[in-house]
């Protein structure tokens, strides 16, 4: 079990020296460092008090007192963090720190109620009961206040992620490398922690073996660890250098929310750029880059797009890239599959296989088997 844990907390630490000394940086970046440390801290304390913290559980059946001043603060920071992470990856916005550091004023409140009024040395070893009257004043209000703000940041994280997903199709015709869902897994994580936690902690305390509790919750931090280093390296687009997608969104909103546009000219302005030029052979186009191909703003195709053809950029670039690969599938049967696919825009072998399947209805194998089995083609 120490070893599991002291894996996790010098993991933490490495990660976050990576991002440290990274040339540029960004705000993202500071934020998932700070988010790495916080889980790296009760990793590290509970790996050097692990024999100590597991005996006075095993004498007591109660999570020591100062286990409590120790996670509190964690908690409190680790929700917030990851909602601010997200919410950093929408908005581009230089005093972006300054504007939400409200969300730290739960931490910073409990860590001066706690150096003010609590006697470390005092404090009891065994459980909650024996704290004197200013400290149980602490314990029941930030004890609901945590489970309050949790509960509140992992809804509004998820409220982001919707947020992103559909931001990213907006502007993106590939979204492999670029999207957010390691952060679903990891809040799906975190809310099943939290909403199992409980119920698990009265049985297991039930049945005198609280110990038990302290270890899964271990086991939860360090899978938390393992979460951002796996899915943080493979999504490097996101980890290392995410690119705001919406820099000039807004302004450009702003400059043309009275203008009423007449769309039927350019779409076919538009579909024949496509069939003719075929842009979305590249795999990793954008709609800043189209846009520019046909001298337009992006934002003005975007509309375009959205009210116009009821489409977004993903779906509209995709959409050429499948029927282009039906094409060529049929010009080019002994070519394999997935060679077709790359000729074809696709960047990788499941998203080409997911996105054929949305579009059609089947998989890129069950396609190219109705071709061979078509009375067209082996007549």
């Amino acid at each position: 079990m120490q070893s599991i844990l002291l894996l996790g907390a010098v993991q933490s630490v490495f990660l976050s020296l990576l991002l440290i000394t990274k040339k540029s940086k960004n705000i993202t970046d500071f934020i998932l460092i700070t988010l790495l440390l916080v889980v790296a801290t009760p990793l590290f304390i509970y790996y050097f008090k692990y024999e100590q913290i597991s005996a006075l559980i095993s004498s007591s059946q109660t999570m020591p007192s100062f286990m409590y001043f120790i996670n509190v603060p964690i908690i409190m920071t680790f929700t917030p963090s990851i909602y601010l992470y997200i919410k950093a990856s929408l908005k581009h916005n230089p005093n972006f720190i300054a504007k939400n550091i409200i969300h730290f004023a739960p931490i910073f409140v409990f860590v001066i109620l706690t150096l003010l009024f609590v006697d470390f040395k005092a404090l009891p070893s065994k459980n909650f009961n024996f704290f004197s009257n200013k400290n149980n004043l602490i314990f029941l209000f930030f004890t609901p206040l945590t489970i309050i703000l949790a509960i509140f940041y992992i809804y509004q994280c998820f409220i982001l992620l919707r947020q992103y997903s559909k931001k990213i199709k907006q502007n993106y015709s590939f979204i492999e490398d670029i999207d957010l869902n390691w952060l679903k897994i990891l809040l799906i994580i975190v809310a099943s922690t939290w909403i199992l936690l409980f119920p698990i902690s009265i049985i297991i305390g039930r049945m005198g073996d609280v110990l038990s509790v302290y270890k899964i919750v271990l086991l939860s931090i360090t899978l938390i660890v393992f979460i951002v280093a796996f899915f943080g390296f493979k999504q490097t687009d996101v980890f290392i250098n995410i690119k705001n997608i919406n820099t000039n969104e807004e302004s450009n909103q702003k400059q043309n929310s009275s203008i009423e546009y007449n769309f039927n000219g350019d779409v076919k302005i538009l579909t024949d750029f496509m069939q003719i030029e075929k842009p979305y052979l590249e795999s990793r186009l954008t709609i800043a880059e189209l846009a520019n191909k046909i001298n337009w703003q992006s934002h003005y195709l975007s509309k375009l797009l959205n009210e116009s053809m009821n489409k977004n950029f993903y779906e509209f670039v995709n959409k050429y890239r499948v029927d282009e690969f039906k094409n060529q599938l049929e010009k080019n049967n002994n070519y394999t599959i997935i060679a077709i696919a790359y000729e074809c825009g696709f960047n990788s072998k499941s998203s080409f296989n997911r996105i054929f399947k949305e579009f059609t209805g089947q998989t890129p194998s069950q396609y190219k088997n109705s071709l061979e089995n078509s009375p067209l083609i082996t007549s």
